[in-house]
């Protein structure tokens, strides 16, 4: 949440002297990655929940959270690739 105003203006001083040096590019592949990972938490705790309230698995629900490990990884990697 404190770094959402410095992404959001990339170049721009914040209040305290802080600054992000990227590009606006940038900026947004890190939001998406944050977002990424803020989904995948929630998607947990949701079949956490479930299986809790249950005390079953569900196989959907566990292929579910494969599939999206996987897109996560791979907009992490997209991520840290094209900030390199």
């Amino acid at each position: 949440v404190r770094m959402l105003p410095m992404l959001r203006h990339p170049g721009a001083e914040m209040p305290g002297g802080s600054r992000f040096t990227g590009t606006a590019d940038q900026a947004q592949m890190i939001l998406t990655l944050f977002a990424a990972v803020i989904a995948f938490g929630v998607l947990a705790t949701g079949v956490g929940g479930f299986q809790l309230a249950t005390g079953r698995r569900s196989r959907r629900a566990t292929i579910g959270m494969l599939a999206f490990s996987a897109i996560l990884f791979f907009v992490a990697r997209g991520t840290r690739l094209a900030l390199s």
